[in-house]
């Protein structure tokens, strides 16, 4: 975006030059405070933006009483226009306003766009924790001429077998800090590597997305069908109980609070995340969840870094006669959750099934250092230390003596272990080769001593 006040011009490298330029945009400063009697917001190049929209940006332009308002309200709609990601470039500047019609003295606020190509098809791949897929998505921008966003994607992953989605998106107000969406999708996933079924949900979600002071919110509403389908001849009693339909009605809330100095290679700064989520809103499951993450890094000098992370998570029904079914429940283990143990392999088990807790809590220390012969902020060598529990609340509850033993027990027998390796930071995602030794476990625990790969976006 390029920003300009009346009549200024770009810098040369001349000092003559150079001095002109600081003086006009002293005089600017100076005059910021004067008086300025807009005449009209002028955008250029617009062909599929409905005027009602660009009233919203234009309108805080138009209240402005001195200049400096008016400056500040041109580079606010300037910089509003360029996330919508409907325009190409986006530049602005103030002129003196001219025509038969305009007022002696008056300012016009000038944007200059242009208008991105409404439509987009492509393909690629995607990764996530300890999941990759291959994906095409069709993106149709600007549907309404008010920065709606219309996007259909496919997907065909490791774990989720395949995934279909549409939604539609837009901005509220002409604000790009808070969206409105609604969403309709279907999901299949292959839990074979750890419980002996698969799942098909399908549903529709009604999503804000919105910033404030503490950070990124989201607020939805969650409607899905799901189906425990296709179980494995070996499945448990636990599995087999849980099969069959429900329907899940629910709201929730998530927060993400970051300040990490750089997110795609994290070496300072911290990150919280929370989330909470009622179900009971109608459908037959009923349940209140929580989660919540931290996580503390610290650069330490001479390409050393640390980093501290801990997480917590507990699910109870609404009712004491409900139950908390397996594909409701927290799972733990593996390269991102809990390394040196199988994927999702720490925590109750009902045969070779994973059936979930209902309650978790892990920490991990990680030391980061640079690599001989090996200049890059994105490779390093890593040692850690990891420890987590994963339990079901007894059906007395948290407070009666069941309870409060199994808390006793989350800390006193935790599954803990250590190791070393090398992390690499990818634009996409980060991958971790660590050779890894289980040093406590809980009896069902499934451990994975040696070489073990990860690649995720979160880990522990």
């Amino acid at each position: 975006m390029d920003s300009a006040a009346p009549h200024a011009t770009a810098a040369s490298a001349t000092p003559k030059n150079d001095q002109g330029h600081q003086s006009v945009f002293s005089v600017i400063y100076n005059a910021r405070d004067q008086p300025v009697d807009v005449n009209a917001v002028l955008i250029h190049g617009v062909n599929h933006t409905r005027r009602s929209f660009l009233k919203y940006l234009a309108t805080p332009i138009m209240e402005a009483e001195t200049l400096g308002e008016m400056i500040e309200g041109t580079r606010e709609a300037a910089a509003r226009m360029a996330r919508f990601e409907i325009y190409t470039s986006v530049a602005a500047g103030l002129d003196m306003a001219r025509g038969p019609l305009a007022r002696e003295g008056s300012v016009d606020a000038q944007l200059y766009v242009k208008e991105r190509g409404r439509i987009t098809i492509k393909t690629g791949t995607e990764i996530g924790d300890v999941e990759g897929s291959l994906n095409g998505s069709f993106i149709y921008r600007n549907v309404f001429g008010g920065a709606e966003r219309f996007e259909a994607s496919a997907s065909f992953g490791t774990r989720t077998s395949a995934s279909f989605q549409t939604s539609l998106s837009a901005p509220i107000a002409a604000d790009p800090d808070r969206i409105i969406s609604i969403n309709g999708y279907q999901t299949l996933r292959d839990n074979a590597l750890y419980r002996s079924h698969d799942e098909m949900s399908r549903g529709v979600a009604l999503r804000y997305d919105t910033y404030t002071s503490l950070g990124q919110h989201q607020l939805y509403y969650d409607l899905v069908w799901r189906e425990v389908r296709r179980l494995g001849s070996k499945a448990s009693l636990s599995v087999r109980q849980d099969a069959g339909h429900t329907l899940k009605s629910s709201i929730g809330h998530a927060l993400v609070h970051d300040r990490r100095e750089l997110a795609e290679v994290p070496t300072s700064g911290y990150v919280m995340r929370l989330q909470n989520e009622l179900a009971g809103f109608g459908g037959d499951i009923k349940f209140v969840k929580s989660e919540v993450e931290g996580q503390r890094l610290r650069r330490l000098g001479r390409g050393f870094s640390t980093s501290l992370t801990v997480r917590g998570g507990l699910i109870l029904p609404l009712r004491e006669e409900e139950r908390i079914r397996v594909n409701d429940r927290f799972l733990l283990g593996g390269p991102v959750s809990l390394r040196g143990f199988a994927l999702h392999g720490v925590g109750p088990r009902d045969k070779r099934d994973a059936i979930g807790g209902d309650i978790y809590a892990s920490i991990g220390a990680s030391l980061f250092t640079p690599l001989p012969k090996v200049d890059s902020e994105r490779l390093k060598g890593h040692l850690f230390v990891n420890a987590g529990s994963l339990r079901v609340v007894p059906h007395e509850g948290l407070r009666s003596a069941k309870g409060r033993d199994m808390l006793r027990s989350m800390y006193r027998h935790a599954s803990v272990s250590a190791g070393f390796g090398l992390v690499y930071w990818h634009s996409m995602a980060r991958f971790e080769l660590n050779f890894c030794v289980p040093i406590a476990a809980s009896t069902g625990d499934r451990l994975h001593t040696g070489l073990q790969f990860g690649f995720g976006l979160h880990f522990l």
